[in-house]
């Protein structure tokens, strides 16, 4: 390839990148969430390069059929044939990703199975983690949902938020919740869609689910005591107010809808925390990661297991996409199992 190519898209990027940081002067909001500085150069950069593969491809092609036609000759840029059969590879390749991220994998649902120990557990509880529905029409995957979850038997269900991408699916997701089956408690906290937009919509009535905007529950678990608490997404979140004070006397988790106190609930002691949000960046780069968490932490939480002192954090996936972004590709959507064990007795 041209060296003259090489550098012009080099030069290319690095004039988005610093147009991007001019104009913003500090990263942007999306709705109402900060997007981290890393965060929103990362986006800009896939952006810019997509864009630009596709730009040299069309204008390569365009070389082809002139040459073709003889209204110009030689072997400049606009007639270099393997630089037009490398660009035709990697645009058939971002073609055939998208398509494989609009159409196929968010309706991938998966499941993940964690298995936690705890200490103060006498056994073994299985609880079904379910986040970010985004419920929509162009993925209905409600039903699958109540399948897979129900044939894994789970104890507890919980759910971090974020119900719908639209007011109209509020039947559809609480026909979802109602299917679920749970033997000890289903539990939900709102998430930030569900405080700013569904605020006046009770999404967990007739579900069997009790929504909790503040507070512990004790469920009386085949394995002992069982300590659950939560709080709905607010704004201007401080920790000690989200977590209250936690019961003592047997393992306790927490439920918020976002990873952003995941350190601050290690420093307090808690054994379990359990969130959502980040959709795992929802469009993952192999080799980096997440492009986007829109997270207080950015992607230090992107999504799975981390330990934390001595809490273990869980992130979900979720199971939906934002609604302006209807795409998943190498996040498919998630149902997270997690089996709460007895912790083995310290060694002396």
């Amino acid at each position: 390839m041209p060296w003259r190519l090489v550098i012009f898209v080099v030069l290319w990027h690095a004039a988005v990148v610093g147009f991007a940081a001019a104009v913003t002067g500090r990263a942007p909001i999306i709705g109402r969430v900060p997007l981290a500085r890393g965060e929103f150069f990362a986006a800009v950069l896939a952006a810019s390069w997509t864009v630009s593969v596709a730009g040299l491809w069309v204008i390569a092609g365009l070389g082809m059929l002139l040459r073709a036609a003889g209204v110009v000759s030689g072997r400049g840029l606009l007639g270099y044939r393997p630089l037009f059969a490398g660009l035709s590879a990697l645009v058939a390749l971002l073609a055939g990703g998208l398509v494989w991220a609009r159409w196929v994998e968010p309706r991938r649902v998966t499941v993940t199975r964690q298995e936690v120990a705890l200490a103060g557990l006498r056994g073994r509880v299985r609880v079904v983690h379910l986040s970010d529905t985004h419920s929509d029409p162009r993925f209905p995957i409600e039903d699958e949902v109540v399948a897979r979850v129900n044939a894994l038997a789970p104890d507890v269900i919980v759910f971090t938020g974020d119900a719908l991408n639209r007011r109209g699916r509020a039947p559809a997701f609480r026909a979802m919740l109602a299917g679920l089956r749970a033997r000890d408690a289903k539990l939900a906290v709102r998430g930030n869609w569900d405080v700013w937009y569904w605020g006046g919509i009770d999404l967990f009535a007739g579900t069997g689910f009790d929504e909790l905007t503040a507070g512990w529950r004790t469920l009386d678990t085949a394995a002992g005591p069982l300590h659950v608490g939560g709080h709905a997404y607010t704004d201007d979140a401080r920790w000690r107010e989200l977590l209250g004070t936690p019961p003592a006397g047997g393992p306790r988790v927490f439920l918020y809808h976002t990873p952003d106190f995941v350190p601050e609930a290690a420093a307090s002691g808690l054994e379990l925390y359990l969130c959502g949000h980040t959709h795992a960046g929802q469009v993952r780069v192999p080799g980096y990661g997440a492009l986007v968490t829109l997270a207080r932490h950015g992607r230090r939480f992107q999504g799975g297991r981390y330990l934390v002192g001595n809490l273990v954090a869980y992130v979900s996936r979720g199971l939906g996409v934002e609604a302006g972004i209807p795409l998943r590709l190498g996040a498919p959507p998630e149902i997270a199992c997690l089996d709460l064990v007895s912790a083995p007795p310290p060694r002396r």
